[in-house]
């Protein structure tokens, strides 16, 4: 790994770039050696006058509703256990190799009996180290997101698709989120909430089991076992592409609604 402030800012940018990528799903780029010519061609053009730095939000448009073929779906379990008996379940959880670098688990925190129910990626630096859910610059941005639906994160309820920090923030693999699945789905059961937000394309493509960019998701409402399902960007991608915050709040007036109803 290298020292090198410049070489590390350049990785840190190209992270940055590759995922707001993923996110609009570009998976792969070509490389014919027409495309290497006019990038060589490129360098040699002065970028034009009063040009912005990143694309405007209105460039991304709400996706239109798609009428989707429904689906049986398995119904959420019976679970007449509490959150605490299920915490003291998962105990010291040895069940995949996150637990070998782990500091702590984060299970979750909020309300036991929440309207909406969020579930973010995975833990990083800060929530392990808080011991919650959405913590540092990334819990601040969440806490203007629900205060501006008339929420706060003591109304709802807070966890991620996975308890332990993965080793270098590295997203989990499948052992490891299937793992944690069924404490998941155990969380939601007791819960009950109306609405469940998911935040980043993990947390969504692993409830909804749909491969497809987030981008293509977001902006309507998917059923999980029976409960309205709504997905949206994480803060953290938030942070670092402001411009897609017009995208989400729209999601998050839809989900407003959603819990508003009786």
């Amino acid at each position: 790994m290298t020292d090198n402030p410049a070489i590390i800012e350049i990785l840190q940018e190209t992270r940055k770039v590759l995922t707001f990528h993923h996110h609009l799903g570009i998976e792969s780029y070509p490389t014919s050696d027409g495309l290497k010519s006019f990038l060589a061609a490129a360098k040699s053009v002065p970028p034009p006058k009063n040009a912005t730095a990143t694309p405007k939000a209105e460039e991304f448009p709400t996706p239109p509703i798609l009428h989707q073929k429904k689906e049986a779906q398995p119904t959420l379990p019976t679970d007449d256990t509490t959150l605490e008996e299920i915490r003291l379940e998962l105990g010291d959880c040895q069940r995949c190799g996150l637990n070998k670098r782990r500091a702590e688990i984060i299970f979750g925190t909020g309300a036991a009996k929440a309207d909406l129910f969020i579930i973010g990626e995975w833990p990083d630096h800060d929530e392990e180290k808080a011991g919650k859910p959405f913590q540092g610059a990334n819990g601040a941005l969440l806490d203007r997101m629900l205060q501006a639906i008339g929420m706060s994160r003591d109304q709802v309820y807070l966890t991620n698709i996975v308890k332990c920090r993965p080793e270098q923030d590295q997203p989990p693999g499948e052992k490891e989120l299937k793992a944690c699945r069924s404490f998941l789905i155990r969380q939601i059961a007791v819960i009950n909430p109306k609405v469940i937000l998911t935040m980043g394309p993990l947390a969504t493509g692993t409830l909804l089991k749909n491969k497809a960019p987030l981008s293509r998701l977001r902006g309507r409402f998917h059923s999980f076992r029976g409960i309205d399902l709504m997905p949206t960007f994480h803060p953290s991608f938030l942070i670092a592409n402001t411009e897609m915050k017009k995208a989400t709040w729209v999601d998050l007036q839809m989900v407003q609604k959603r819990c508003a109803r009786k």
